[in-house]
């Protein structure tokens, strides 16, 4: 089977390269391609570009919040929101990973085996579909928590530049 764990690594690098140099985010990019009628793994794949938009702005924080002269309690706020967000962005990433092995698998098993006939069934597809549906949910929760996330730390980047 497929391991995608190994690649969510490569793909946080290309979120953070594109977020430096762009102004446009991943996750709207593959919003994007949503639009343009690309379907298929689009739904993980904007699960993931806005996990890894998540995870860009964590690590801004952490560049951040050691320099001197920031308060404790302002610390302690912005800490409160960070984890508040990854309580909602990590099950979206997880459940963006579930749903793309699950796809792989599909795909690898639509009827490769010419001799058993094991091949993916009418239910088999409609079980990744639900499963897309539960990472369209989980962004739909994570979304506005990221984006408010990501905007408090622009702001306390600025105030403690």
């Amino acid at each position: 089977m497929w391991k995608w764990n190994k690649w969510i690594p490569i793909a946080a690098l290309i979120v953070m390269v594109t977020l430096s140099g762009c102004t446009a985010s991943p996750y709207a990019t593959a919003t994007d391609a949503a639009d343009q009628g690309f379907a298929g793994e689009v739904v993980e794949l904007q699960a993931f570009a806005l996990y890894g938009t998540f995870t860009v702005a964590e690590e801004a924080l952490a560049r951040v919040i050691v320099k001197p002269g920031i308060s404790e309690e302002l610390k302690a706020s912005m800490k409160a929101a960070d984890l508040r967000t990854k309580n909602v962005a990590d099950p979206m990433n997880r459940a963006g990973k579930a749903v793309a092995e699950a796809r792989a698998a599909l795909f690898l098993t639509v009827c490769s085996d010419t001799v058993t006939k094991d091949c993916s069934t009418v239910e088999d597809f409609a079980a990744v579909e639900a499963l897309s549906d539960v990472v369209t949910q989980r962004m739909r929760v994570a979304k506005p928590e990221i984006d408010n996330f990501t905007g408090l730390v622009r702001a306390f980047q600025k105030q403690g530049a």
